[in-house]
């Protein structure tokens, strides 16, 4: 079980929204987060590489070199949210901002570059496909999360408050093994998977998604406000050596995969 990654991950949708909105709903995300467990606390928001003028400034009069990213406090952030979601507009490869395609937050617990990390990333207010969001456990592609932060009412949780604030219309929570070998590559070697297995915990599908779904009895299932349909194959965390529970991921997994086959 230890050698599984997990998070909780949206598929792209498109909804404009505004600065001051997603930052409004961004803080609300992270205090509702913070009462679940006191894993999901202490935040700090990412604002994003200097702008273009700021760079300029700085190469002009040689002061010190402004950092990529900033780690900003929660309670710093809430002075002017609005503004810390517009440092972090896309921007096109020439550092041109591009807000139509968005605002991207990302926010990280005080065990970050730990396996009790957590991070919570939202892309919103795009008028293309581009908004999604996620919340990832232990060191992305390095180390598997720490065990006793895996559990149902942390990440039942978590999945209920991020379905709840940011409409999607497909989520799920699943946990991935990926094993990788190295093979010779053009330079040197190149890792290549050689094998993974995605365990389904849990999956919502929105109220268009779900009309007609019958979901199998062995799932518990619950509506949520919006008409969604919320799935869970077991109230505590699903154990790969545990036939009984691998199957009934499976049926998860494939009424999911099924709902939403292009999902990006």
């Amino acid at each position: 079980m230890t050698n599984y990654n997990w998070s909780i991950q949206s598929v792209n949708s498109a909804k404009i929204e505004t600065p001051t909105i997603i930052g409004k709903k961004y803080l609300r995300t992270l205090d509702a987060l913070s009462e679940i467990d006191p894993v999901l606390s202490d935040w700090t928001i990412s604002r994003s590489e200097s702008s273009m003028d700021e760079l300029l400034a700085w190469a002009e009069s040689g002061a010190e070199e402004p950092s990529p990213v900033e780690a900003v406090p929660l309670e710093q952030a809430r002075l002017d949210m609005t503004a810390l979601v517009e440092a972090n507009v896309q921007c096109d490869d020439w550092g041109e901002p591009q807000p139509d395609e968005g605002y991207s937050l990302v926010s990280n617990n005080q065990h970050n570059q730990t396996p009790r990390s957590v991070s919570v990333s939202v892309t919103a207010g795009s008028k293309f496909d581009f908004n999604r969001w996620s919340v990832d456990f232990g060191e992305i592609g390095r180390n598997p999360p720490d065990p006793s932060i895996i559990t149902y009412p942390i990440l039942g949780g978590a999945f209920r408050i991020m379905t709840s604030l940011w409409p999607t219309p497909w989520a799920t929570v699943r946990g991935s093994n990926v094993e990788y070998a190295d093979r010779p590559g053009v330079i040197g070697t190149t890792k290549v998977e050689t094998s993974r297995h995605d365990i389904t915990w849990m999956g919502y599908l929105s109220a268009e998604l779900a009309r007609g779904l019958a979901p199998p009895a062995d799932l518990i299932c619950e509506r949520t406000s919006d008409g969604g349909l919320l799935m869970i194959s077991s109230e505590e965390r699903p154990d790969p050596d545990n036939a009984d529970q691998m199957r009934r991921s499976d049926l998860l997994g494939a009424i999911m995969d099924k709902a939403y086959p292009d999902r990006s």
